[in-house]
């Protein structure tokens, strides 16, 4: 099923200028460091910050390649993320964010060894990917006492992403790859907002900044089509 029988030379279509298009999915150990500074408002609720697992619900991405040489390539994937954040409580208050989808626009770059193994099949990888999110709309529960709580919408601004890659490629037929790899992916900076509380035990509305600060390791596993 993985060794299907050659016509060519081993990685003959991906050489220099080769084109591919591929898909790939996988899973992550992802959280969010959730910063909030009270601007205004009564009562002051200060300033603080907690950390979020964010459980992995679904994800994939559609990518493309081209050989710049026999052994580098640059690259650009398309892909969605959803995740289903734990309760945070970074003030007083609890808050409990529903799940959420974010799009994420990489691009990437990859460093190939030359193959090796049965039937020189398989190839390893290490590269970068630098990564663009348009933005992550949060709809929470903000949780102040029991039975004491409003619905709030977190809009954070675009921000960029980097991750360092490893990984390998098994040559399944003469066009197409299996790709498996694994990368560590932080915010080269956070995602911002400015939401409005209205605390019904207050009677006042709190404007609040928050920030997350997002970073994970992934496992990816995938098909590529060279052209």
């Amino acid at each position: 099923m993985l060794s299907q029988e050659l016509e060519l030379e081993p990685w003959e279509n991906m050489k220099a200028g080769a084109h591919s298009v591929g898909f790939s999915t996988g899973w992550a150990w992802d959280e969010a460091q959730v910063i909030l500074d009270d601007q205004s408002g009564e009562p002051d609720l200060g300033k603080g910050s907690a950390t979020t697992d964010l459980d992995p619900i679904a994800g994939g991405g559609l990518k493309y390649s081209y050989n710049v040489t026999d052994n580098f390539a640059i690259g650009a994937i398309a892909e969605f993320r959803t995740f289903d954040p734990d309760p945070v409580a970074p003030l007083d208050s609890v808050l409990d964010a529903d799940e959420y989808t974010s799009y994420h626009y990489l691009l990437t770059t990859r460093f190939f060894t030359e193959p090796f193994g049965k039937d020189d099949r398989l190839r390893l990888f290490a590269g970068l990917d630098l990564g663009w999110v348009d933005s992550i709309e949060l709809n929470a529960t903000v949780i102040y006492a029991p039975g004491v709580f409003e619905r709030v919408t977190v809009q954070g601004d675009a921000f960029w992403t980097i991750a360092p890659v490893i990984g390998g490629q098994w040559l399944i037929t003469d066009r197409l790859t299996l790709d498996f790899g694994a990368f560590y992916e932080w915010g080269i900076e956070n995602t911002n907002d400015t939401v409005q509380l209205n605390i019904p035990i207050a009677g006042d509305v709190n404007d609040v900044d928050g920030a997350l600060d997002i970073q994970g390791f992934f496992i990816a596993g995938g098909l590529s089509y060279y052209l």
